[in-house]
């Protein structure tokens, strides 16, 4: 994952990939960054930071289970090459020097973050609101959704004062109350706003907007 060096920084000098620092604490960011400046700094490239990236790299990988839960999380990678996942990327392509600077920074930032004396700050965003929403909105709320927008249909229930998301295909996720009306899933970045007096809601998800409809 961090042996290698791919196609746009071949002859470029050493760096990594860095994915997800700022995601959930921008604290962990500056931690990170200031790191790599102490340290034989080497080119930090947040090209599979972006959310709107295809590669969708925050999401796919072991990582993730600790960032859905509010856990800060940094993933490295030195990118891809025809060889990834494949019996074909043996040891012999490994560019060795580039992955002991990186090592190297990964290594240093462990340690800064566990000598610290308290865990880096969520940002507020990501923090609970402590809203729990009243039951009878929750049984309005519950129910099958459809949007002409988009082929996704919605199956909204409830477990206890939790509401929960499964779209057609996918797995269920519980949404966050933030206020009346309004949830979200912080890590989809999924914004889900209930008008109050019809059967529909609107969902926000990096800079679309779709209507649902109770069926």
């Amino acid at each position: 994952m961090v042996g290698r060096v791919d196609s746009l920084h071949m002859g470029k000098g050493d760096y990594v990939y860095v994915v997800g620092d700022d995601r959930l604490s921008q604290e962990l960011h500056t931690l990170s960054e200031a790191t790599n400046q102490q340290y034989n700094p080497i080119a930090l490239d947040y090209k599979y930071n972006d959310p709107k990236d295809p590669e969708r790299i925050y999401y796919r990988s072991d990582h993730y289970n600790f960032a859905r839960r509010n856990v800060p999380i940094i993933f490295y990678t030195s990118g891809q090459h025809p060889e990834y996942h494949k019996e074909t990327d043996d040891v012999g392509k490994i560019d060795f020097p580039a992955m002991v600077r990186r090592d190297q920074l990964i290594f240093h930032t462990a340690w800064a973050l566990a000598n610290r004396d308290t865990r880096v700050a969520l940002k507020p965003a990501t923090q609970s609101t402590g809203y729990t929403p009243a039951a009878a909105d929750l049984d309005r709320y519950v129910g099958n959704y459809s949007s002409p927008q988009i082929s996704l249909k919605i199956a909204l229930t409830k477990e206890g004062t939790t509401l929960v998301s499964q779209g057609s295909g996918q797995s269920a996720f519980p949404l966050e109350a933030v206020s009346k009306d309004v949830f979200r899933h912080i890590q989809y970045d999924i914004r889900m706003e209930f008008d109050p007096a019809k059967p529909i809601f609107t969902m926000k998800q990096r800079g679309t907007t779709f209507t649902f409809t109770k069926e």
